[in-house]
């Protein structure tokens, strides 16, 4: 296997971890906190739709910021 493969492999799955745990601790905090503390159930709704809003918008711009970085590498070598 090529080494750059095996790097792309292991960022993307480093990737994929991150996010899993970052979803999971949004989850953890949701249950724990938001649900224990806060009684309004609207409120407790439009807090817990926004962090999973928020974790959505984490994956977007982080993929968003790969695809750019990786053109713009793709760019440079080209151009050489």
């Amino acid at each position: 296997m090529k080494k750059t493969l095996r790097n792309a492999i292991i960022i993307l799955g480093g990737i994929m971890v991150l996010l899993w745990l970052i979803l999971l601790a949004i989850m953890v905090f949701v249950e724990e906190v938001i649900m224990n503390t806060i009684r309004n159930s609207t409120l407790r709704t439009i807090i817990g739709l926004s962090l999973y809003f928020l974790w959505v918008a984490i994956i977007y711009f982080l993929f968003k910021t790969i695809v750019k970085i990786r053109s713009t590498k793709e760019a440079i070598i080209y151009e050489q």
